[in-house]
């Protein structure tokens, strides 16, 4: 698994990790809880919550598994 950190400026956002799976790779990224108290959310399919976003798929985006995939902004 590689990991990515994503900053703006010198603040973690949060984290990306790139897993291959047969045929496929799943992306996962997790905002960083410090974020969480004083940021903001990334994209309009990214909310600022807890849980990790997945993805299978370029540019597709869910979290938790609880809702639907969509289209990441």
């Amino acid at each position: 698994m590689r990991r990515i950190r994503v900053l703006m400026g010198e603040s973690l956002v949060g984290t990306i990790d790139f897993e291959a799976r047969t045929n496929k790779q799943i992306s996962t990224f997790r905002y960083d809880a410090a974020w969480m108290e004083s940021g903001f959310a990334i994209a309009p399919s990214m909310p600022l919550a807890t849980g990790t976003f997945y993805s299978s798929a370029p540019g597709l985006w869910r979290l938790d598994g609880a809702r639907s995939a969509r289209r990441r902004g």
